[in-house]
């Protein structure tokens, strides 16, 4: 799981733990804690299948992608990488969607 999909299960688990006992009963904190464990899981899924494909996608239009690049696409969040997903086909070069690479 990335360091965003990672974050958000994370997030999840801890909605689910705290929602559930200030309920009351034990069903719903265990509703909650499920609730919140596949929310967390569902978010770093899509976040790794787009992160994926834009790997994939700057690997055949440009070819080798540099680790600057490479870096910035695992730590950035699903904004950035679904913006970048979409400039992929018009950007002329790397530098253009991700300034200087290394």
């Amino acid at each position: 799981m990335t360091r965003f999909g990672q974050q958000h299960f994370d997030d999840g688990m801890a909605k689910g733990i705290q929602q559930g006992p200030n309920e009351g009963r034990m069903e719903r904190w265990i509703e909650g804690w499920i609730q919140g464990w596949i929310e967390g899981w569902r978010k770093g899924w899509m976040e790794g299948r787009v992160e994926g494909e834009l790997a994939r996608l700057l690997e055949k239009r440009f070819g080798d992608i540099p680790s600057g690049v490479r870096e910035r696409i695992s730590t950035a969040d699903l904004p950035s990488l679904e913006s970048w997903l979409e400039r992929v086909l018009d950007a002329p070069d790397l530098q253009s969607m991700f300034g200087p690479t290394n």
